[in-house]
């Protein structure tokens, strides 16, 4: 076994996981079998009538089958790593771990959603009952009421936007009208302005569409009360407008008229009103006493469509949208946190899968290896023989060539390995039921945390189910 000892190839790389050839002139010429050859030959060894193999020819062999001997130890032990790898992994502490950790997370995820629900059942009962007792007011009102259309009041948005605007222009195109009287010039006619249009918008004009309003109520005596307060109020607005311009006009006879009374223009304005009430001097004063009605009856008019035209029939069905808008933003906020926590707990289950499914990914990548050597092993072990057979032959060939006496007859003959080189080694590896096992019941676990969220959702009614 020179030879084997001498020289470091192998027939399997264990690093590369890959069959090595040998480089058979390589061979030849490191350890000069063609120089020794020869040098039998020129002995005429072995003899002619020799039928055994001489010792170079052996310690050919034997380095063959050393060296395919060497291989499939080297094989066999790779192998035997792959199955106790193998072994490990099916059954270590980590995959028990994993399985307690599934149970748990799965209990616990049971717990925590019952909690919810019951904790979204408490927050939602009373707002609910509250929701329920404003339906059947609002259906009973409108019953009563003898409505049958939905509430209107979509001028609500746009209801100051109007008002601001009225009073705005009032304030400026009536202090035109005042300030060529009022000795404080605009200045002075702007803020007696500011109390006129005041009296006509919110004092006369918020009050008439109120009354308006409660003009449409199916009950007589509210309807009679709306009718007293429409003619009275239209009275004290007729009137209150009537007096601003007679007003103006006694300011206008003190500035024209020197001999006039200042200090007599309050009772010369109210005797005017008394003695001929639309008896106006000017069309200026005409023209003012006109903005303050028209002013007065927009108001009124949009003061009547800030909510709906019967009387409480918006209120209360505001009123039952604020509380629904309530339950609605509990009840999202419960849904938030049902899904936070349906998450919570799927994202733990998720990285334990991952975990698996990574172990798993390893299993079946090392059964593949130790597969694909065994099936590689019958292919690569056949070189042997070939081997054998061309170094055997090379020796041979060369004896030949300076021999002077015929070479023996065995040189004719082909030797063959060791038959147990040939035999492949087996590859058996545990079967993959633990990993799997808990892949399964991890499985099983998100669907079934998904079946409880599902029915943790449902378990709380929306708005439109109470």
């Amino acid at each position: 076994m020179a030879w084997a000892d001498s020289h470091g190839d192998q027939g399997f790389d264990p690093i590369k996981e890959k069959y090595v050839r040998l480089d058979l002139e390589r061979w030849l010429k490191q350890h000069g079998v063609v120089k020794k050859a020869k040098s039998q030959g020129q002995k005429n060894k072995p003899s002619s009538d020799s039928s055994s193999l001489d010792g170079n020819e052996l310690q050919i062999v034997d380095w063959i089958n050393h060296r395919g001997r060497k291989c499939r130890e080297d094989v066999v032990g790779h192998i035997s790593d792959f199955e106790r790898e193998l072994a490990v992994m099916e059954n270590d502490a980590e995959l028990t771990a994993l399985q307690h950790r599934v149970h748990q997370i799965e209990k616990n995820a049971e717990i925590a959603l019952e909690r919810k629900v019951i904790d979204g059942h408490n927050r939602l009962t009373r707002l609910g009952e509250e929701v329920v007792e404003a339906r059947q007011d609002f259906h009973s009102f409108k019953a009563q009421s003898k409505l049958t259309r939905p509430p209107e009041y979509s001028h609500r948005s746009t209801f100051w936007w109007f008002i601001v605007a009225c009073v705005s222009l009032e304030i400026i195109l009536n202090a035109s009208l005042l300030m060529d009287v009022i000795p404080s010039g605009l200045l002075g006619a702007i803020f007696q302005m500011v109390l006129i249009s005041s009296v006509n918008v919110f004092l006369c004009g918020f009050p008439m569409g109120g009354f308006l309003r409660l003009r449409n109520h199916v009950q007589w005596s509210k309807t009679t009360v709306s009718w007293i307060g429409m003619t009275s109020i239209t009275l004290f607005a007729l009137i209150f407008n009537l007096a601003v311009g007679h007003f103006r006009d006694s300011v206008q006879l003190v500035l024209t008229d020197r001999s006039a009374d200042v200090f007599q223009i309050g009772a010369d304005a109210l005797r005017r009103l008394t003695d001929d009430p639309f008896g106006l001097e000017s069309f200026h004063t005409a023209l003012l006493v006109l903005l303050g009605l028209a002013c007065f009856g927009f108001s009124s008019w949009k003061r009547l469509q800030y909510d709906d035209s019967y009387p409480g029939y918006g209120d209360r069905h505001r009123q039952i949208k604020q509380l629904e808008d309530d339950y609605l933003r509990i009840y999202n906020k419960i849904q938030s946190e049902l899904d936070g926590l349906y998450q919570g707990f799927e994202a733990k289950l998720e990285d334990i899968r991952h975990r698996l499914q990574t172990k798993q990914s390893k299993w079946r990548e090392i059964c593949g290896r130790g597969m694909r050597l065994v099936n590689e092993y019958s292919v690569n072990l056949g070189q042997y023989q070939h081997d054998l057979d061309y170094l055997l032959k090379a020796y041979r060939t060369a004896n030949e060539t300076v021999r002077t006496n015929p070479s023996p007859s065995y040189f004719e003959r082909l030797e063959a390995v060791d038959s147990a080189i040939l035999e492949a080694p087996s590859f058996t590896p545990p079967t993959e039921i633990d990993i799997q096992g808990v892949i399964e019941r991890v499985h099983a676990t998100i669907s079934q945390l998904q079946v409880w969220f599902r029915k943790s959702c449902r378990k709380i009614r929306s708005v439109h189910n109470i």
